[in-house]
């Protein structure tokens, strides 16, 4: 394991070897392209970090033509690595693990076939322990056709995962593709996923042919192509996943019994980028909960400057993120709280997220939140305005009931002074003038769901 500090820096100008220092604008970017283990402290003056990680590609199936077993003369493609990354202060002195993923069937240990790529990943050492910040998984390999996988759901295939990874922003890997063909002449194998990046995932492969590779997204290294040949000859091997991440490409051999192997996968990355300044904006929590039809965002902050600000991402399903709005901190050196009502949330799982804008024009993302509104058909809320009323009190129902709606106005004696029945949530004006001075409770309600409120007239 190597100490890495200040005093031990590698500059190289062009080419990536082991380790590669560059400097910008008063930044340093270290790049860790080699698989196993390594070890970062950070540098003197350096107040904050910026880690990205991208997992290792999948290898591609291997093949062989076992006479009657067609199907063993045609692998499919491997998985693309994922990418996450986090940002955090720090001070002088304090120390990250680094493990970089190896690519599958890229490992040093000889070529045994149906190698998934290695997840890399970073730990934060406190008080002399690690504990893991930033993961991003590796690509799954592609199968040696013994059985068929599906791409979305199959054993084989599947790039790195978001969601099994670490880090305020992570995306997945492509999904490598399977197999075509009906004998050993015209069979061709499948390409492999692409390596997710910095702003989406990879590409899935097997589009438009089984056999083509899936693009990665920026950052991250496309997938190798699969075997398209118009004969059983001669045993061909994947094209290997492009470095970071790409899964490889599967095999093809309708020839002979010698096992032809898928291509390797890309090796995985660690980039740490050092910034001279804290983080402008430091996030302490975010969390989302469901009232109604509206989702409520609250978060708060530990320190922020004035000319910070947030936006507020949402996405369907949390990979694919779209602003909602804009909202500028507070300025508060000691942190603020803040909440936003997103008032017309989705049907389903709504996942949102923060893109913090600091003031000298950096920006990091929070962690994803997520909450469900099950189905519009059962769910409605009531809201009563003015309050207090004077004269006309507008009843607005938002939604949908689940069969008749009935709404009541129930005075202090419990005597019921006013009732509205209609097959579907509406707004109703009701002229409270002359009405005796007091507390009214409003009721709402359908087959499943009673709401009340309580309105002052004056």
């Amino acid at each position: 394991m190597t100490v890495f500090s200040l005093l031990k820096k590698i500059v190289f100008s062009s080419v990536l070897c082991f380790i590669g220092v560059y400097n910008t604008f008063g930044q340093d970017t270290y790049y860790f392209d080699t698989p196993g283990e390594d070890v970062f402290v950070v540098p003197e003056g350096i107040k904050s970090v910026k880690i990205e990680a991208w997992g290792a590609g999948g290898e591609g199936g291997f093949a062989a033509w076992l006479f009657s077993f067609l199907f063993s003369a045609k692998g499919e493609g491997g998985g693309g690595g994922a990418y996450s990354h986090s940002s955090f202060d720090v001070e002088e002195g304090d120390e990250f693990q680094i493990f970089v993923g190896a690519g599958g069937g890229n490992k040093g240990n000889g070529r045994g076939g149906k190698e998934r790529g290695d997840s890399t990943f970073v730990s934060r050492v406190i008080d002399g322990s690690p504990s893991v910040v930033v993961m991003a998984k590796g690509g799954l390999p592609g199968d040696s056709a013994l059985t068929q996988s599906n791409p979305s759901d199959g054993i084989y295939l599947r790039g790195g995962q978001a969601d099994e990874g670490i880090g305020h922003m992570r995306f997945s890997g492509g999904n490598g593709a399977t197999f075509e063909g009906t004998s050993r002449d015209n069979y061709t194998s499948g390409g492999g996923g692409g390596a997710a990046g910095i702003d989406g995932d990879g590409g899935h492969a097997g589009n438009p042919a089984n056999y083509n590779h899936g693009y990665a997204n920026t950052g991250g290294g496309d997938g190798g192509d699969g075997v398209n040949t118009g004969n059983r000859n001669p045993p061909t091997e994947g094209e290997p996943g492009v470095f970071p991440g790409g899964g490889g490409g599967g095999a093809k051999n309708g020839a002979t019994s010698q096992i032809t192997y898928g291509g390797q996968g890309g090796h995985g990355r660690v980039i740490i980028t050092t910034y001279m300044s804290p983080l402008n904006i430091l996030l302490k929590d975010i969390h989302v909960k469901n009232v109604g039809l509206s989702n409520i965002v609250s978060w708060e902050t530990a320190r922020e400057d004035f000319g910070d600000a947030f936006e507020i991402e949402r996405s369907s399903d949390g990979k694919h993120f779209d602003k909602i709005t804009y909202l500028p901190a507070h300025g508060a050196n000691h942190g603020s709280r803040y909440s936003y009502i997103d008032e017309n949330a989705l049907v389903g799982i709504s996942y949102y997220r923060l893109n913090v804008l600091n003031v000298d024009g950096s920006t990091y993302k929070s962690d994803i939140v997520a909450t469900r509104i099950d189905n519009y058909t059962n769910v409605w809320e009531i809201k009563a305005y003015p309050n207090p009323v004077s004269s006309i009190l507008n009843i607005n129902i938002i939604g949908q009931s689940a069969g008749l709606h009935q709404t009541s106005i129930i005075d202090m004696s419990g005597k019921i002074v006013y009732e509205h029945e209609t097959e579907n949530p509406e707004t109703l004006m009701i002229d409270m003038t002359g009405w005796p001075s007091g507390i009214y409770m409003i009721q709402s309600k359908d087959a499943k769901v009673v709401q009340t409120i309580k309105v002052n007239k004056e």
